[in-house]
């Protein structure tokens, strides 16, 4: 652990000394993917603020990086964010990976952002706006067919008709 921080510290240290040189962005790149890479470990060992410093360090700064690094940067810093319980900065950030994923056409990414950005909808009791972007999820998870995550889609829309008083409907 003590390895990976050192790490992350040295590329951001390299980031800000060379911050306009193209060695700075790969810097920062290298740092944002290993913030990523590192994301699962962070949430389940309970150091999520720990990850959300070096994540949001690192975002800012990210100016010039590759746009999919980005959006897996600021879906991961969402994911922090909402167990942070900091809703609004979750949804700010789910919106711009959503726009940097459907640039990209990369479905596994949008339909990931729109799973995150249904619950904080659901959450947040914008049911119109939940049901609509988990049946795009769910659309592009079975698309993509990956019954998982198509499985958290119906999960979630249930949690949106009990919550709306709809018990028939999420039986389904």
């Amino acid at each position: 652990h003590e390895n990976l921080r050192a790490a992350l510290l040295w590329l951001l240290e390299e980031t800000r000394m060379n911050e306009r040189a193209e060695e700075g962005r790969q810097q920062t790149e290298r740092c944002l993917r290993l913030c990523v890479a590192l994301y699962w470990f962070w949430y389940i060992h309970g150091h999520r603020r720990e990850g959300d410093r070096f994540l949001e360090q690192a975002l800012a700064i990210s100016s010039g990086v590759l746009p999919v690094v980005r959006a897996k940067a600021l879906t991961a810093s969402a994911g922090f964010a909402i167990s942070l319980v900091d809703l609004e900065r979750a949804e700010r950030q789910g919106e711009e990976s959503l726009i940097l994923f459907r640039g990209l056409g990369d479905k596994a990414g949008i339909a990931a952002t729109l799973q995150m950005l249904g619950y904080l909808a659901r959450v947040q009791c914008r049911y119109a706006t939940a049901r609509s972007r988990l049946e795009e999820a769910r659309a592009l998870f079975q698309e993509l067919g990956d019954s998982w995550r198509r499985g958290n889609c119906f999960t979630e829309l249930a949690r949106v008709d009990m919550a709306q008083g709809k018990y028939d409907r999420a039986r389904m």
